[in-house]
């Protein structure tokens, strides 16, 4: 915006001078000339900024592409942060199953789940360390693999 009104007070500057330096009254045709460039070249300094803006802005085709580009980088964002928080969430229950059922103490069970292509819970996998290491983990594993329908390690 500075060098746009830069750019006017130096066009106004440069016409007042020519205006003085342009003969008197016998050559009144290059007056009007210097006079009509002069006001061309102010119209179009003020309409710069808003040539520029219609140039640059996206337009029909362009910016749809973008709002759906945007829309659908937002979309998986989205997905992701949720799938992260519902995975986040299990992984506490099964601690929270491992504690009531099996008294294993979540700092000795290690939680992996594994997901497939669509985001449904495909393999569970308990490390035990610690006082968990005395429980069958056989047992766990059976358990877990008929309530969640899936394959469980425990190790």
């Amino acid at each position: 915006m500075r060098g746009a009104i830069l750019s006017l007070f130096a066009v106004c500057l440069s016409a007042a001078l020519l205006d003085l330096l342009a003969p008197g009254d016998r050559d009144r045709g290059l007056r009007r000339g210097l006079h009509l460039l002069t006001a061309l070249a102010v119209l179009l300094l003020l309409l710069q900024p808003f040539l520029t803006f219609l140039r640059d802005a996206p337009t029909g085709a362009a910016a749809l592409t973008q709002n759906e580009a945007e829309r659908d980088e937002f979309e998986a964002v989205f997905n992701e942060t949720v799938h992260a928080a519902a995975a986040e969430r299990l992984r506490r229950g099964i601690h929270d199953l491992l504690q009531s059922d099996y008294g294993i103490a979540e700092e000795d069970a290690r939680v992996v789940l594994s997901f497939d292509g669509e985001g449904a819970l495909c393999r569970v996998q308990i490390f035990l360390s610690g006082r968990a290491l005395l429980k069958d983990p056989a047992a766990i594993e059976q358990d877990l693999g008929a309530r969640f329908d899936c394959q469980v390690e425990v190790r």
